[in-house]
């Protein structure tokens, strides 16, 4: 099924609740014209990160025949470390420099914010490929996946904001953390689609035979992926909690509590 009147708005929807689900755990809401510009250049990070991947796929990954080599490449070096470092600088060079990045909590808000701009126009593209089960498979696993690093992100880099004695152990954690949990994700699903891309075992009259060993395969990168997805969520849904603690306990931070920067 790919009517693009259902599978467009199936693949825009999650990102938006997710940004709203975050966006209400802040006591002082940031202006939408901030979270707007914060969501669109999340989307326009992708065209840098298109520059990256789609040579690295074309020209290393591709060249690949060993499927755990070929999955650490794409997983790491086309997807989890550039995705990661593009929505970083928009949160660094942009959000970080706002008058109204003024509390912790704006980080994560920010962090979710742009990290689901770069996932909605990603899902929109996978999804107008594959259509409504897509579309219903992403918004359970990739997107709320983006939204979690993004948060974890947004996280380290509220504090970065607020500390400048460990500004710069904070700004790494800030773009690490998300790359690994990100990469850690992404590999699986590559070392998966490595190995199998020829198909999942030999056919017998029309059936595919599928052995043990592949189902075993199969269940144990499903198995790390979904692990990694659960840790993700939870940690983000930790760290926005404990921010919105610090607010009601705290009262927020005003500007005139700002640090130099």
């Amino acid at each position: 099924m790919n009517n693009l009147y259902i599978t467009v708005p199936a693949a825009i929807l999650p990102s938006l609740l997710l940004l709203w689900y975050f966006y209400s755990k802040d006591k002082y809401p940031e202006p939408p014209r901030v979270v707007f510009t914060t969501f669109f250049l999340g989307i326009l990070t992708i065209i840098p990160v298109l520059c990256v991947a789609l040579p690295m796929l074309f020209f290393v990954a591709n060249r690949l025949e060993n499927p755990y080599a070929y999955g650490i490449t794409i997983g790491c070096l086309s997807a989890g470390i550039p995705e990661e470092l593009f929505k970083f600088t928009v949160i660094f060079y942009y959000c970080m420099r706002h008058s109204e990045f003024d509390e912790p909590m704006d980080g994560l808000v920010y962090g979710v914010t742009a990290s689901l701009g770069f996932a909605t126009l990603e899902n929109v593209l996978y999804v107008s490929q594959g259509g409504l089960y897509m579309a219903i498979g992403r918004a359970l696993t990739a997107v709320p996946m983006h939204a979690s690093v993004g948060a974890i992100m947004g996280y380290y880099c509220g504090r970065a904001r607020f500390a400048p004695a460990n500004r710069g152990q904070l700004l790494f954690l800030a773009w690490f953390v998300p790359m690994l949990l990100h990469s850690l994700y992404d590999i699986p699903l590559f070392v998966m689609l490595k190995r199998f891309s020829g198909g999942i075992g030999e056919t017998v009259e029309g059936t595919p035979n599928i052995s043990s060993e592949d189902i075993t395969f199969v269940l144990g990168c499903l198995g790390t992926v979904l692990l990694i997805l659960i840790i993700s969520v939870v940690m983000a849904v930790r760290l926005a909690r404990k921010l919105k603690n610090e607010q009601a306990s705290f009262g927020g931070m005003t500007s005139g509590n700002e640090p130099g920067f």
